[in-house]
């Protein structure tokens, strides 16, 4: 069976990618500060990817065929009042991530955003200039440079607003809507 490790795996997107690779047969690892329900049968490791040694002996642990991550400072209000977090997240421990997956030629996979960009284009591709408005798409196009310096065979994926319900939790547009009318709030 092959081996999946998730950082962030207990987030909004890490949830529902760890629920589709279980599903579809993987050993699946997910690797978050804190651990969180609601995919049956992952193997949960706690993990802090800002420490360096804390993600070698994971991955060293797991041997996994494939880790993908997806752990980020993603609120783009967190990301500007807490710059130093979101730097050491998504940029050093992304860093992390990539250096020990190239030093043993692990395939990585690291889920960008398109806050990349300015959004004054209207379709964008691999080769358009990265130009962030605020700090969070500013981590991510650093994040983006310093993977592909440390892991050249390492892919990168940028989604764009992500729709849908939580499997563990993390940032939902929906939930959060489900709460506030839930609770009587005005919307």
């Amino acid at each position: 069976m092959k081996g999946i490790l998730l950082f962030g795996g207990g987030g909004f997107v890490g949830g529902n990618i760890a629920s589709v690779a279980k599903a579809e047969g993987w050993q699946v690892y997910v690797a978050g500060r804190t651990y969180r329900s609601g995919v049956e049968g992952a193997d949960w490791r706690i993990v802090d990817i800002t420490e360096k040694d804390a993600v070698d002996r994971v991955i060293e642990e797991v041997k996994p065929d494939a880790v993908v991550n997806v752990a980020a400072i993603a609120s783009i209000d967190r990301a500007e009042r807490e710059q130093e977090l979101a730097w050491q997240v998504n940029v050093e421990g992304a860093k992390h991530i990539a250096e020990i997956c190239a030093k043993r030629s692990i395939k990585y996979v690291f889920f960008s955003s398109d806050a990349v960009f300015d959004g004054k284009g209207s379709v964008y591709t691999e080769e358009d200039e990265l130009n962030p408005v605020n700090y969070y798409g500013y981590t991510k196009a650093e994040a983006e440079r310093v993977i592909l310096k440390a892991h050249p065979g390492a892919v990168t994926i940028r989604i764009s607003l992500v729709m849908g319900f939580p499997v563990t939790g993390g940032n939902s547009f929906f939930a959060d809507l489900e709460s506030k009318l839930k609770d009587g709030k005005t919307i």
